[in-house]
């Protein structure tokens, strides 16, 4: 008979904690600013079916602001949270 392995808890870094504990807080104080899910998806679908044709196929996110923000915003949270700079893309 094989060996079922024991399944480990899983180990939630105290990083990701802590930003849910924030983003908890700012729910309970603010609870207005949670989105609908399907409210959002709803949008996702508008935005898209209003788009040229020619915006589908981009070539180069590259120079996009918002995800230049995106990107600024993510390294800033990786570098905050200690990750090692050569794995913080620039």
């Amino acid at each position: 008979m094989k060996e079922i392995p024991e399944i480990q808890p899983a180990v939630i870094p105290q990083w990701q904690k802590d930003m849910i504990d924030e983003r908890l807080a700012e729910y309970y104080k603010n609870p207005e600013i949670a989105l609908d899910w399907d409210d959002v998806m709803k949008e996702i679908e508008a935005e898209d079916n209003d788009m040229d044709i020619k915006d589908k196929h981009i070539k180069s996110y590259e120079n996009d602001p918002l995800l230049e923000k995106k990107n600024k915003e993510s390294r800033e949270f990786l570098q905050k949270h200690g990750f090692p700079e050569e794995l913080v893309r620039k």
